[in-house]
């Protein structure tokens, strides 16, 4: 991360960086400069950012709340039940960290479990998309179907911090959980660009 150019994983370390959160507290009246930042948060051993990369993460940050807007998350759980609720069939799961903090989360509307079936060809598209958000730089994870148009149609997604094969697995997992037979059928043909992490999973 020291050569100026992040990824979006070690951007959203540099927002987890103890350093970096403590250094945000605004009631303090002696905070670091961004040469020191730096340096505090490369003694966690995480991440090596540069000054300039840390100067930026304060810009983004500006006014927002880094606590406010990493518990917002926990909201997730409440707007989802909700949402099944009113839509029976609804399949949907949330991780949160040790400590408590979101980790990934899959989602398929209930109205899938019923249509795909019926509606879809036997083509299954999955791929990974990266969200350009300046703080929530997460992959979204989708599953795509053909209906009888050729069409494209979303089935289920997922968010998540890296398009790893341990992202790609419980994605997959949880797929088939939720659709169930149709999506074991041997003559269902799977579409991807070749990810290493879908590959191994």
């Amino acid at each position: 991360m020291g050569t100026g150019n992040k990824s979006r994983l070690e951007y959203w370390q540099l927002h987890e960086s103890p350093a970096f959160m403590e250094d945000q507290d605004k009631s303090k009246p002696a905070r670091k400069s961004n040469v020191e930042l730096a340096a505090a948060i490369a003694a966690e051993g995480r991440v090596n950012p540069t000054p300039g990369q840390v100067a930026g993460a304060k810009r983004f940050v500006g006014a927002t709340s880094i606590g406010r807007w990493c518990q917002n998350f926990l909201l997730i759980m409440g707007w989802l039940a909700a949402y099944a609720d009113k839509n029976p069939g609804t399949y949907y799961k949330v991780e949160q960290r040790s400590d408590k903090r979101f980790r990934r989360l899959f989602f398929m509307p209930g109205i899938m479990k019923y249509i795909v079936p019926k509606l879809a060809l036997n083509t299954v598209a999955i791929d990974g998309a990266h969200m350009k958000h300046c703080l929530f730089q997460f992959v979204l994870l989708l599953m795509v179907v053909q209906d009888g148009n050729l069409a494209g149609l979303p089935v289920a997604m997922a968010f998540v911090h890296v398009e790893n094969c341990e992202n790609y697995i419980w994605f997959l997992n949880h797929c088939k959980e939720a659709l169930g037979e149709w999506l074991l059928k041997q003559s269902i043909v799977i579409v991807s660009d070749r990810d290493k992490g879908l590959k191994k999973a």
